[in-house]
């Protein structure tokens, strides 16, 4: 990851975050936590909620990853 310059590293909320957190923290990288489908988090109530959601939650990361520049 770290050769490849990979920022993030995606988990899911049904799972714990333990492993992801980890490997986040040897390739210095951070980790985005996205819903795969309605109602998997609080915020994604329909299809189109799911997207935004996701879409932030991606977003948001790769700003403080340092991935995307402003």
């Amino acid at each position: 990851m770290k050769t490849e310059g990979c920022k993030i590293v995606v988990r899911e909320p049904q799972f714990s975050d333990r492993v992801p957190n980890q490997i986040a923290e040897r390739a210095e990288a951070k980790v985005v936590k996205l819903a795969i489908m309605e109602g998997g988090v609080p915020e994604a109530k329909t299809y189109i909620d799911l997207i935004d959601y996701n879409l932030h939650a991606l977003l948001a990361t790769a700003k403080r990853a340092g991935a995307l520049t402003p």
